[in-house]
């Protein structure tokens, strides 16, 4: 049994692993991408939900 996968890739090949992370979500099975976007950023990274849209936050959280 699979709890979770964490993936480690290029951010340009992101988008071709739709599929998989769909796979994996319906199957139950948490991902977690490394995110390198911005090697150079040294601000706290999350994800906020706008909507229906996933939307990648650097820096403090609002408030």
């Amino acid at each position: 049994m699979i709890d979770e996968i964490i993936f480690a890739i290029d951010s340009e090949k992101l988008r071709g692993m739709e599929k998989v992370f769909l796979l994996y979500d319906e199957e139950g099975v948490r991902t977690r991408v490394v995110v390198d976007f911005f090697p150079d950023v040294n601000s706290q990274v999350y994800l906020e939900q706008f909507g229906t849209t996933h939307v990648n936050v650097l820096g403090g959280p609002t408030r």
